[in-house]
């Protein structure tokens, strides 16, 4: 199986032991560009990674499950560029984890990473400048079909990326 591979399984679960095996497993649905173009198998790797490390529970989730079989069917049928598709995953994900970031008002003109909040003023050294932060607004009002109107740097986009990581992390 490969990243982003949306399945049908059926597992037996034993709440005693730490290993698990499945009994039955079958694709979903045939992903055609996840897992043979670049850009879109590292995004998948990413963003695997991502979901690994911030889901730690098994509860069921449906909005998580729906958001992020759409994400997937979205990423691999995407025909347009998906270099920002990332940031916007980021952001639409932590929404539904529940730390989601409301966009401030015009005057509030710099990200607070520890509060997830636009301010007026830094008051410490985990607040993104003014530039970044004016992306971050953007790509907060974006979606996966208007992505590709953003205008955003590669270098900006890599900043971006390791300013939501540290997001994340607070």
């Amino acid at each position: 199986y490969q990243p982003f591979m949306i399945l049908d399984l059926v597992v037996n679960l034993n709440e005693k032991k730490d290993l698990h095996f499945a009994k039955e497993a079958s694709r979903k649905y045939n992903l055609r560009e996840v897992h043979t173009h670049v850009i879109k198998t590292s995004l998948a790797f990413f963003i695997a990674e991502l979901v690994y490390k911030t889901i730690n529970n098994r509860e069921e989730n449906i909005e998580l499950y729906q958001f992020l079989e759409k994400s997937i069917q979205f990423l691999d049928t995407s025909q347009e560029s998906v270099v920002n598709f990332h940031l916007i995953f980021m952001l639409k994900y932590a929404s539904i984890l529940g730390f989601g970031i409301v966009n401030g008002s015009n005057n509030h003109l710099y990200f607070d990473l520890e509060k997830g909040v636009f301010e007026k003023t830094p008051t410490h050294s985990k607040f993104l400048n003014e530039e970044m932060s004016k992306i971050l607004a953007q790509l907060i009002k974006a979606n996966y079909l208007n992505m590709n109107e953003l205008d955003i740097t590669n270098l900006q986009r890599k900043q971006m990326v390791e300013s939501l990581l540290d997001f994340f992390y607070f």
